[in-house]
């Protein structure tokens, strides 16, 4: 989901006064949210279909998704002490991992070799935690304290 991985990213983004380090310590978050029981569409379809298209369910999850994103970071950036660019740029690094490997372009991106190499670590930081039903209170809970968590961070 976009939402934990924006809400963390600006949170570690927005302790850094350098745009470059919170890109990239949002970037390294989004892997260790990875590693932690979630929910996100590739849980419900399986990783390996590649060739699955995106239907419109999917593409109204992610909008809510990513506009429940959205408004919480305009909401603490507006009315919160956040006015660095490390607020933002630490978003954007939590969320570029999926731009890049889980979204409907993935069947061009994950032929090229290096974003090839890159999918297989990225998803390596999923095996862990790989989803399964039964757990799925488990997740909807991690996923929950998550968002939590980054917004007491946000609001401190």
């Amino acid at each position: 989901m976009i939402t934990p991985h924006t809400i963390v990213g600006a949170a570690v983004g927005s302790v850094t006064g350098n745009s470059g380090v919170a890109f990239l310590l949002g970037f390294l978050s989004h892997h260790l949210l990875d590693a932690l029981p979630h929910i996100d569409l590739n849980n419900f379809y399986h990783e390996a279909n590649v060739d699955r298209r995106y239907n419109r369910l999917d593409y109204l999850v992610i909008g809510l998704d990513a506009l429940v994103a959205v408004l919480v970071l305009w909401v603490f950036f507006r009315f919160g002490s956040h006015g660095g660019g490390g607020y933002w740029w630490g978003a954007l690094g939590g969320i570029t991992p999926d731009l890049i490997d889980n979204h409907p372009w993935r069947q061009i991106t994950r032929q090229w070799p290096l974003l090839k190499q890159y999918h297989r670590f990225h998803h390596w930081f999923h095996l862990p935690t790989k989803f399964q039903t039964k757990y799925f209170a488990l997740a909807m809970t991690v996923q929950i304290l998550v968002v939590l968590l980054g917004i007491f961070w946000l609001a401190r």
